[in-house]
């Protein structure tokens, strides 16, 4: 067995995905928020953005874009540079999705609100709680009704196909594309990984939900003055999560390492079909 590659593959992303959770779900406030923050009156829609979680897939993304343009400039064939020319942009482009392309940092740092990032929901001022929106839609598209499930399935295809189906056929064909272009092996550690904690993630969720129910309905009640219901939670310390409608999160972060992971290779460890076979020795030079 690999230490390395278990380390890289198993240990980092299912122990920063453990810590993460365990910290959302801790019913420390200061703890979860640090995770996924609570920021009105921004849409709630809004607040994963300036959380932890977010945070790191968006600096996980950013370092596939720098891979994916390393690249660019360290292959020598013309289609494959021009196909981690367009991984770089797809990224970006999903970088800026993922930041809502700036909107809600804009509201942030210039809208003149100044955010409280630990204090209670029970003590929101109400004029506060009645100046957040939501029924407000995202600029992005990915998070649009309709669209979010088709990304969700497509990613599930994309995991299983590449990162569980590729290795296996690598083990028993030696065609060389395959060998080349399947990840490693290890990737499939992740993909368990993955799998098991979206059980865990969403059992947590449902637990949660039965304890203080969803975000969404505490803020509904909050902004028709009907809180009552969730006073005992709320007094005990404990709230839903900001993302308890979207815990695929935790997910997309071990999805974008993943892929990371994989193109760092192609890119540094690997030598494409395309590209020229090194010639071995030195050429006589002339008198």
């Amino acid at each position: 067995m690999d230490k390395r590659k278990l380390l890289v593959y198993l240990i980092v992303p299912a122990a920063v995905s453990l810590a993460l959770t365990a910290m959302y779900f801790s019913g420390n406030i200061v703890l979860q928020r640090i995770v996924c923050p609570k920021l009105p009156p921004l849409s709630p829609d809004a607040w994963r953005e300036f959380g932890l979680l977010e945070g790191l897939q968006n600096v996980v993304l950013l370092a596939l874009a720098g891979v994916a343009c390393a690249g660019a400039l360290r292959k020598r064939h013309a289609l494959e540079r021009a196909a981690w020319a367009g991984l770089a942009v797809c990224t970006l482009f999903v970088f800026a999705e993922e930041i809502d392309y700036g909107a809600h940092l804009r509201a942030y740092f210039f809208g003149g609100t100044e955010f409280n990032w630990f204090q209670p929901m029970r003590e929101w001022p109400p004029e506060l709680v009645g100046r957040i929106d939501l029924m407000a839609q995202p600029v992005n598209v990915h998070n649009q009704p309709g669209v979010n499930k088709v990304f969700k399935k497509a990613g599930d295809l994309l995991i299983g196909g590449v990162f569980v189906l590729l290795p296996l056929l690598a083990m028993r064909f030696r065609n060389k594309w395959l060998q080349y272009a399947a990840p490693d092996r290890y990737a499939i550690l992740t993909v368990i990984a993955i799998v098991l904690l979206r059980s865990l993630t969403h059992a947590l969720g449902s637990w949660e939900e039965s304890q203080v129910g969803t975000l969404r309905d505490l803020m509904e009640a909050f902004q028709t003055g009907q809180a009552g219901d969730h006073a005992a939670a709320l007094a005990a310390g404990r709230e839903p999560g900001a993302i308890s409608s979207n815990l695929s999160e935790f997910r997309e972060l071990n999805f974008y390492y993943l892929l990371l992971v994989y193109c760092a290779g192609l890119v540094f460890c690997r030598r494409s079909p395309l590209e020229p076979e090194e010639v071995s020795g030195e050429s006589s030079s002339n008198d």
